[in-house]
């Protein structure tokens, strides 16, 4: 089914997403923590590379910031394994957290 886009949500999609979920970020961020929105590596559930990217327009208009990580694997030539095509197989969990522990030292 149509899960919808960033701009707006599919069939079967609450309108009000957007709302929501800026008043969790909020609620989130007021505690301290940092909210960012993390690409991984393409598996089962994620959009293939070239395909249409609601991501970036979510990205924007939650005013987030975005790691790739799914770029940074094509750029090192890493290839992230799942166990199941949608949970990162060990290895590649451990690659994932080295690139997070980079990115927010």
């Amino acid at each position: 089914p149509d899960a919808g886009t960033a701009s707006g949500p599919g069939p079967g999609i609450d309108p009000t997403w957007l709302d929501r979920v800026k008043k969790k970020i909020e609620t989130i961020e007021a505690r301290g923590s940092k909210v960012v929105l993390v690409r991984l590596p393409v598996g089962r559930e994620n959009p293939k590379p070239g395909s249409p990217d609601p991501l970036v327009e979510a990205v924007s208009r939650l005013g987030l910031p975005l790691v790739d990580l799914q770029a940074r694997a094509e750029r090192d030539g890493v290839t992230i394994s799942y166990t199941d095509g949608l949970h990162l197989a060990p290895s590649s969990a451990e690659q994932v957290s080295k690139w997070l522990s980079e990115e927010f030292p």
